[in-house]
C-alpha cells in the first residue's frame, strides 16, 4: 500500500468509480488519501483519450478531488477501520477439498462449461456453504488466500485472505509459452485446451507475484489474456508493461474473455496463432 493512502472499504467507496474494497473483492483496490484530497483508482482513468495521465503505475490513476468529494470523504475517514484478520489459508483450503467429490467437481464443471480435471489441476475445493473455493497463491507455490465463487458467478474471499495467483504445479515447473489469464475459471479454460496458464487476482493485479513466479519458473514466453472490455485491456497493458516483454491478446467478437471464448469453440491452434500474431509490449 502507498504511503499516506488507505483501502476504501464499505464505509467509504471510491469517490472516482464509486466501487468498495473488501478482502477478496479483487477487483477494486481503490486508495483514498488520509487527508482526503486525492485518490487511485485502477478502473478509471484520469483522461480517457490518454491513459498515461495521471498513472502511478500498477496502483492506477492518481485523482484530484473536488472540495465537495473532500467534504464527502472528511466525514468517515478520521474513524479507522479495523485492521483484517490473518488465516491459515493452506489448513483451510485443505479442509475444503477434503469436502468435494468427483459427482460434485462434473457439476460444478459443467456449469461453466469446464471439464472436472481442469478445476481439479487448480485445487478447486468446496467451501462450507457449498460455494466453489480456490487456493490464492504466491509466487513461491505458498496458499495465501482463498477465493469464493458462487454458482452464479459472484466472486469474494475467505475473511483474512491474501490475494494471489491461481495456477497448477509447482512454479519450477513451469515453463514454455504461458498464459496469464484474470480469474481462476479463465485459467482452468486454458487447461481444457492444454495450455499454460496462471490466473492473475484481478485485470491489473498480481504483478508483483507474477514476477516472483517467473524468477521461479523456467524461461517462459509471456501472454496476458485481456478481457474484452476497457477495464481488461487497461488492467492487461498494466500488467505487460509491469512485467516487460509480454504479449497481449483478446478474444474476438462476440466473446467477453477467454472461458467464454473456449465456450465458443476456441482451439489451441487458435489461440496459439492468436498469440504468434502479436505483438510484443516491452516495459
Amino acid at each position: 500500500m502507498m504511503d499516506g493512502y488507505r483501502p476504501c472499504g464499505r464505509r467509504l467507496k471510491c469517490p472516482i468509480c464509486d466501487r468498495f474494497r473488501t478482502t477478496g473483492n479483487v477487483n477494486t483496490w481503490c486508495l483514498i488519501s488520509n487527508d482526503g484530497l486525492s485518490a487511485i483508482c485502477p478502473r478509471i482513468p484520469c483522461n480517457p483519450d490518454d491513459h498515461d495521465v495521471g498513472r502511478v503505475g500498477e496502483a492506477g490513476w492518481l485523482h484530484d478531488l473536488s472540495s465537495e468529494q473532500q467534504r464527502a470523504v472528511a466525514e468517515i475517514r478520521l474513524t479507522p477501520e479495523p485492521k483484517p484478520r490473518t488465516i491459515d489459508a493452506p489448513a483451510i483450503m485443505g479442509r475444503m477439498q477434503a469436502e468435494i467429490d468427483e459427482q460434485w467437481t462434473e457439476r460444478y464443471a459443467d456449469s461453466l462449461g469446464l471439464c472436472r480435471t481442469a478445476l481439479e489441476r487448480l485445487g478447486i475445493g468446496r467451501a462450507f456453504n457449498g460455494d466453489a473455493a480456490f487456493p490464492m497463491r504466491d509466487g513461491y507455490g505458498i496458499t495465501v488466500g482463498i477465493r469464493l465463487r458462487k454458482i452464479t458467478g459472484q466472486k469474494y474471499a475467505v475473511t483474512g485472505s491474501r490475494s494471489g495467483l491461481f495456477y497448477a504445479g509447482r512454479p519450477k515447473d513451469i515453463s514454455g509459452q504461458v498464459y496469464i489469464t484474470e480469474g481462476p475459471t479463465d485459467t482452468a479454460a486454458c487447461g481444457v485446451l492444454g495450455l499454460t496458464a496462471v490466473g492473475r487476482p484481478s485485470c491489473s493485479g498480481g504483478a508483483g507475484k507474477l514476477a516472483d513466479l517467473f524468477r521461479e519458473s523456467g524461461p517462459v514466453e509471456r501472454i496476458v489474456v485481456a478481457d474484452r472490455d476497457g477495464p481488461g485491456r487497461d488492467g492487461a497493458r498494466m500488467i505487460a508493461r509491469a512485467l516487460g516483454r509480454c504479449k497481449i491478446i483478446t478474444p474476438p467478437s462476440p466473446f467477453k474473455d477467454m472461458r467464454d471464448w473456449v465456450q465458443g469453440g476456441a482451439t489451441r491452434r487458435i489461440v496459439e496463432y492468436a498469440a504468434q500474431n502479436s505483438r510484443v509490449v516491452a516495459a
